[in-house]
């Protein structure tokens, strides 16, 4: 299983996100349902690859696959739209491998893919964002793993070789938290799987080889759990 989503307008629907489909539980009944690709099916999932599951305002589902593109549940409806990458067209799906998928608090869809960072505008279209060695605002790297919006608004973007990548979307300007293993108070691996938000508003990073990190955002300090820290059982850190 790879992601979980508790549907926001009925608590009995859990979406459940596995490497065999998309399954959709009602806990009142008391059963599952479940969606997978059929080659037979244009409007079936399009690949059973699933990595992350958000529902935007509208009601829709996105589901983020590995290998099968976008995919679009709409609300009462049992077909999926499929957005898939098209070489052809630069303003498209920059990558059929897509790890995650998140709407933001003023309703801009992130999708987050092994080619680039994109945001969905009006028209359908995307914008890109790529890591450019020529400009130190860019993202460190463009094989973007994982999003996560803090209580502020700020976006977060972790990649699988440069660091968090922070997004301020008053002043759409990239920040950086780039790895630095030889620093005890910096972040200790470039592979950045997941990030949490405390009561006290610190950010928790989690990293695949480099542990836990707990950033204070007030005064920029990273403390770092690694093995053995505290009891942290390992430095792959999932989620």
């Amino acid at each position: 299983i790879f992601c979980l989503l508790n549907d926001p307008k009925d608590a009995n629907i859990l979406w459940v996100g596995t490497n065999g489909g998309l399954s959709r539980f009602d806990a009142a009944a008391g059963r599952f349902q479940s969606f997978r690709n059929d080659p037979k099916d244009p409007r079936s999932l399009s690949a059973d690859r699933v990595r992350t599951i958000d529902e935007d305002r509208e009601g829709r589902l996105w589901i983020a696959t590995f290998g099968g593109g976008l995919d679009v549940l709409p609300k009462g409806s049992d077909g999926f739209d499929r957005i898939r990458h098209d070489a052809k067209n630069p303003r498209g799906l920059a990558d059929d491998f897509v790890h995650s998928v998140r709407e933001d608090q003023s309703g801009r869809l992130w999708v987050a893919t092994r080619n680039g960072l994109q945001l969905r505008e009006p028209d359908g279209s995307f914008s890109t964002y790529r890591s450019d060695p020529a400009d130190p605002h860019s993202l460190g790297d463009s094989d973007v793993l994982s999003l996560f919006e803090d209580r502020g608004g700020v976006l977060w973007f972790g990649t699988r070789a440069g660091g968090a990548a922070r997004f301020n979307p008053r002043t759409w300007a990239f920040g950086h938290v780039r790895p630095e293993p030889a620093d005890p108070r910096g972040l200790a691996h470039g592979y950045v799987t997941s990030f949490s938000e405390g009561p006290r508003g610190h950010l928790w990073i989690g990293t695949m080889g480099g542990g836990l990190h707990e950033l204070d955002r007030a005064t920029g300090v990273m403390r770092h759990y690694g093995r053995g820290d505290l009891g942290l059982s390992d430095d792959r850190v999932m989620a």
